[in-house]
C-alpha cells in the first residue's frame, strides 16, 4: 500500500525500476487482492505525470469493470477524480483515445455521476484558455454524443452535475447552454449556480444567452431558490442589454 502510494516519486527516481517492480502491483488479472491494495495506496496519495500515464492508463482501464464491485465508495470517488484530472489536464484526448467511452460502458450510473462532479471541479480550477481548449477538443463532442446515446444515454443525474459546468466556459457559454437545453432537464438539490452567474462576467459578455439560461433554470425549477438576491442582481445587470429584454420579462414573471 505504501510503496504503491509513492509510485510517482519512485518513478521519478528510477523509471525502469518502478515499471518493473511497482507497476505490476496494480495488475488485477495477476493478483486481484494485491492490486486492490495497491490501488488503495495510490488513490490515497498518488500523483501522475505524462510519462507515468503511458503505464497507468492501461491499469486504469483494467479496473473499469471492477470499480463498482471491488472498490469502496471513497476509492471510487478518488478514481473518478483522477480520471477527471486526466481528461482535463493530460495530453490524452479522451474522445480520440476512446478511454472515456470504455469507462462509461464499464461502470454504473453512480460512477458516471461522480466523474461529472469532479470534471466541474477541474474546470473551476482551470484558466480560460485551457477550459475553452477542453470544450473544443473533447467536451463539446462528449456532450453531443451523450445526448445522442453514445455510448450510453445521458442520465438525469449526470445532466444535473453537468449543468454546473456552464459558468466556467467564458467564450463558448452560449454553445454550452444550448447543450444543456438539448439534454435531460437537470435537477439540483443544492446549488450556488445563480450566485456563480451573478459574480461572473458572463452577464456582460453574453447577456442574451445568460438571460435565456436563467429563464430556463427558473422555468424548470432546476436550482432551488432560497433567496432572490442573486436573481435581482442578475436582472439589474442585464437590464441595459436589448438582446436580454424578452427573457428578462419571462424571468420577472417566473
Amino acid at each position: 500500500v505504501l510503496i504503491a502510494s509513492q509510485l510517482f516519486f519512485l518513478f521519478s527516481l528510477d523509471q525502469d525500476w518502478a515499471v518493473q517492480n511497482i507497476v505490476p502491483l496494480f495488475n488485477l488479472s495477476e493478483n486481484s487482492a494485491r492490486a486492490i491494495q495497491a490501488w488503495h495506496g495510490y488513490l490515497g496519495w498518488g500523483r501522475w505525470s505524462e510519462e507515468l500515464l503511458a503505464y497507468l492508463m492501461p491499469l486504469f482501464e483494467e479496473a473499469f469493470p471492477r470499480l463498482h464491485a471491488d472498490f469502496g465508495k471513497e476509492q471510487r470517488k478518488r478514481f473518478c477524480e483522477y480520471l477527471a484530472g486526466i481528461a482535463c489536464h493530460s495530453s490524452i484526448n479522451p474522445i480520440q483515445n476512446g478511454w472515456i467511452n470504455r469507462f462509461l460502458l464499464s461502470v454504473t450510473e453512480e460512477e458516471r455521476v461522480m466523474w461529472a462532479a469532479y470534471v466541474r471541479g477541474m474546470l473551476k480550477g482551470m484558466k480560460e484558455p485551457a477550459v475553452e481548449n477542453a470544450w473544443n477538443n473533447w467536451i463539446k463532442i462528449y456532450w453531443r454524443n451523450r445526448i445522442e446515446g453514445i455510448p450510453v444515454r445521458l442520465a438525469d443525474t449526470e445532466a444535473s452535475e453537468m449543468v454546473e459546468w456552464t459558468v466556467w466556459f467564458k467564450a463558448s457559454f452560449p454553445d454550452v447552454a444550448e447543450s444543456v437545453y438539448k439534454g435531460p432537464v437537470p435537477k439540483r438539490e443544492h446549488s450556488i449556480l445563480f450566485e456563480e452567474l451573478m459574480e461572473s462576467d458572463l452577464l456582460t459578455r453574453h447577456p442574451g444567452a445568460v438571460a435565456r439560461f436563467v429563464f430556463y433554470l427558473l422555468r424548470n425549477r432546476v436550482v432551488p431558490l432560497y433567496y432572490f438576491d442573486p436573481i435581482v442582481k442578475i436582472v439589474h445587470t442585464l437590464k441595459p442589454f436589448p438582446e436580454a429584454r424578452n427573457d428578462l420579462v419571462q424571468i420577472c414573471q417566473q
